[in-house]
């Protein structure tokens, strides 16, 4: 369903720079979080608060994780959790950090030694834990991660999950995920997104869910027939509809609509 919102533009006497491929937290609907991110050639390690209520940015002024875009990112507990991500190198990070909210204060977790952290993989959070799919890695070459795996936070835990080929996703990075609930079972749903094949860089056009109880994939068709293939949509869920503002395709074609699910 192709739908019309309304935006307002919010005035700040402050705002952080322009960026893209940042890690960001909503925490309680009062207060977002806003970690680095990339603008051309600049990658960032700033850290913001913005205060929902007030609306207003707030500079945190700490030490931070080093340089990054492209993160995993989300929030368990008293935590904002951050895995990988690019560097300013140019390559891809494999490393843990968590901010305490109560202590204001970053720490850098241990990476368990068989863990390989995609940027821009796809995932969701359930029961404290993390499902993780595909992603993109650069180390002196480029690989996309064809593996899927559960990631415990608090036990910093992973578990691999073993996939059937033909019964599961093409690998990929950059897709479209979200986690929804139908009749008390959570599943994450996985759309379109980008592969690497002969050099090139290929647009998928598909919509898979995962079903976080059985830990099995399957096909769907959910989208309507007008619909054009793209990634990198922002996401968000409200009364029990899920929306898909904008995204881009393979040939850098950016869309501003917005659809209904």
């Amino acid at each position: 369903m192709n739908i019309q919102l309304n935006f307002n533009y919010l005035l700040n006497s402050f705002n952080p720079s322009a960026r893209n491929g940042s890690s960001c937290w909503n925490i309680d609907n009062n207060y977002l979080y806003l970690f680095g991110g990339a603008q051309a050639e600049n990658i960032f390690n700033d850290f913001y608060m913005y205060d929902l209520k007030k609306e207003k940015w707030i500079i945190i002024d700490i030490e931070c994780p080093p340089p990054r875009f492209g993160s995993i990112f989300f929030h368990i507990d008293n935590y904002l959790v951050l895995m990988g991500g690019f560097s300013n190198e140019n390559t891809t990070l494999n490393d843990i950090w968590y901010y305490d909210i109560s202590n204001k204060k970053w720490i850098k977790k241990e990476t368990p030694a068989n863990l390989i952290i995609g940027t821009y993989a796809s995932y969701g959070v359930f029961n404290n834990k993390v499902y993780i799919f595909g992603g993109i890695a650069i180390n002196n070459k480029l690989n996309i991660c064809n593996t899927m795996y559960i990631y415990d936070f608090l036990k910093n835990e992973i578990t691999g999950i073993e996939l059937d080929v033909e019964k599961s996703p093409e690998i990929r990075f950059n897709s479209n995920y979200w986690i929804y609930n139908i009749n008390n079972v959570s599943y994450m749903y996985l759309m379109d997104g980008l592969t690497y094949k002969a050099n090139e860089l290929n647009q998928l056009n598909d919509t898979w869910r995962f079903n976080l109880n059985t830990e099995c994939w399957e096909k769907i068709d959910l989208l309507p027939n007008n619909y054009k293939a793209r990634n990198s949509c922002l996401i968000f869920k409200n009364n029990n509809l899920v929306y898909l503002f904008g995204g881009i395709d393979a040939n850098n074609i950016i869309y501003n609509d917005i659809y209904q699910l």
